[in-house]
C-alpha cells in the first residue's frame, strides 16, 4: 500500500473555511468537502488533507473537519485542539461564520482549483440535492458510522483502476 500520510489539521482548516465563504451550511460544506477530495484525488492521485470519512446517515462526513465544527459548538468539551479554530470561524446553529478569509498558502495550487470548481459545480445547490449526490456506492457500501475506506471512495472514480495501482501497488 503507498506511503500513508498524515492528517494536516491547518489544510483542513483552511479548506473548510475556504468553502464556508461561499456555502455557510455546515451540512452542505461538510459534503462539499467530500466531492472537492474525490475531485483531487480523481486528477492528483492523492485527497487534499488526508481526512478520514465516517458513512453518516446524511452521507459522507469529513471526520477532522466535523470535529472542528462540534468543537466550536461546544459539543465535545474533552477534546482539546492543536490549531486555533475558534479564531478561524464560529457557529451559529448549522451556519458557519468565517472569522477570517482561508490562508491560501496552506493550499496549493491543485487543492483550490478543486475546491472551487465543486463550489461552482454544487454551491448553489440546495442541501436535499447536495446529500443526495454525495450517497454513492462508497457510502452505501459502507456501514452507518463507520470509516470510508479509501479504496471503495476510489472505485466510485472514472479512473478507478489506475489510481487502484497507484495507490495501493506494493
Amino acid at each position: 500500500m503507498g506511503i500513508p500520510r498524515l492528517k494536516d489539521e491547518k489544510k483542513a482548516l483552511e479548506a473548510l473555511l475556504y468553502v464556508a465563504q461561499q456555502v455557510s451550511d455546515m451540512y452542505s460544506a461538510l459534503k462539499l468537502l467530500y466531492f472537492a477530495d474525490k475531485a483531487h484525488l480523481a486528477r492528483y492521485g492523492r485527497l487534499i488533507y488526508q481526512d478520514t470519512y465516517i458513512a453518516m446517515v446524511h452521507g459522507p462526513v469529513p471526520s477532522l473537519a466535523y470535529d472542528f465544527v462540534k468543537f466550536v459548538r461546544k459539543e465535545d468539551s474533552h477534546r482539546t485542539m492543536a490549531i486555533p479554530v475558534h479564531e478561524a470561524f464560529r457557529m451559529e446553529g448549522d451556519t458557519i461564520i468565517p472569522l477570517r478569509p482561508p490562508r491560501l498558502e496552506f493550499l496549493s495550487a491543485s487543492e483550490v482549483e478543486c475546491l472551487a470548481k465543486v463550489l461552482a459545480e454544487y454551491g448553489n445547490l440546495p442541501f436535499p440535492e447536495i446529500w443526495e449526490k454525495s450517497k454513492d456506492d462508497a457510502w452505501f457500501r459502507t456501514a452507518e458510522n463507520k470509516p470510508i475506506s479509501l479504496r471503495k471512495i476510489v472505485l466510485t472514480l472514472p479512473n478507478s483502476q489506475l489510481l487502484l495501482d497507484y495507490l495501493f501497488s506494493a
